[in-house]
């Protein structure tokens, strides 16, 4: 396994580290638990985590090694891209943690990994593969309750004055002009609801983010409204009126309850003319117990004469 993370890491934009990164993951994916292992130490932990566990620094200067050419986005012009390589270290950074042996998240804590990786995911707007990875690494942390741990997570990166920051930025607010709030909004979010659910049990997490006023204001403003936008139902309350003065004042309807109301009223109950609600029409066709059947009489002019000349043809044929 040693030799095998040698020729690939042996460099950052190489083809053996591209493809080769994926014979990593998967290896350490077979070891990956659903529930933490705090009581393994690195020494009896799976190889691949004992020899990943060095190479931390070595991710580390990967991240750090841009692309060279630009790409050109719907957003603009990235000088310079994130870049493939660069992806694929998170992959294997990511799937180390979520091997969820504890003494593999010491040794990440023990390399600068985690500032590069939160100040990427500030600095790349709109790479929704970068923040999805970034929020699960530090969600992991979090997850595992360790008091030190997720101290020392806040403490070193600034993650809550960070998101504080994003939250209060007029370019991610609800009310700006353009409405062009930046791709990883709904991560800041996120990591604000898991920050906030920690500190509920962590004394001293509490007192460093109650005693930020940055953090208090975030939470009172931007993200306050983000809760309450997620909390309401998709497409709004069936039967609800419009709060907007302009708008007609007829309760509102989805699609789906319109179409079953309408199937509902329309379908009959039975096959019968008097489904249909007229009266002459079913006294016709259904009479009344010791009545008999009259037909329908019609009030139109000169009706029937045309059978009548068909009575006259016939018997002058016949005689």
């Amino acid at each position: 396994i040693s030799k095998l993370f040698d020729n690939i890491l042996a460099s950052a934009k190489s083809p053996a580290f591209l493809h080769g990164s994926a014979i990593i993951t998967e290896l350490i994916r077979n070891i990956s638990s659903e529930i933490f292992d705090f009581g393994t130490s690195l020494d009896d932990a799976p190889a691949i985590l004992k020899v990943l566990a060095k190479k931390m620094g070595r991710l580390n200067e990967f991240l750090l090694v841009k692309p060279d050419t630009p790409l050109n986005t719907t957003f603009g012009v990235l000088k310079p891209p994130f870049g493939m390589h660069r992806m694929k270290v998170l992959e294997i950074i990511g799937m180390s943690l979520h091997s969820r042996y504890f003494c593999i998240y010491n040794s990440f804590m023990e390399t600068p990994l985690l500032n590069t990786l939160v100040d990427l995911f500030f600095e790349y707007h709109w790479n929704n593969f970068l923040h999805a990875i970034v929020n699960r690494v530090l969600t992991l942390i979090l997850e595992t309750n360790n008091s030190d741990l997720c101290l020392k997570m806040v403490v070193r990166t600034q993650l809550h004055t960070k998101l504080a920051e994003c939250g209060l930025d007029d370019i991610n607010s609800f009310n700006n002009d353009g409405y062009q709030r930046r791709g990883y909004m709904g991560f800041v979010t996120s990591l604000t609801s898991a920050l906030e659910e920690t500190a509920g049990v962590n004394e001293d997490l509490a007192n460093i983010l109650g005693e930020s006023e940055e953090w208090q204001e975030f939470l009172s403003g931007s993200y306050a409204d983000s809760q309450e936008i997620e909390s309401k139902p998709l497409g709004g309350v069936a039967g609800a009126e419009s709060s907007d003065d302009d708008e007609e004042e007829d309760q509102l309807l989805t699609y789906q309850q319109i179409v079953k109301r309408d199937f509902e009223n329309e379908f009959p109950k039975n096959f019968s003319v008097g489904d249909f609600e007229d009266p002459d029409i079913d006294s016709l066709l259904h009479p009344l117990p010791g009545t008999l059947y009259e037909g329908i009489i019609c009030q139109e002019q000169d009706f029937g004469n045309e059978f009548e000349s068909d009575d006259e043809d016939t018997e002058d044929e016949s005689s």
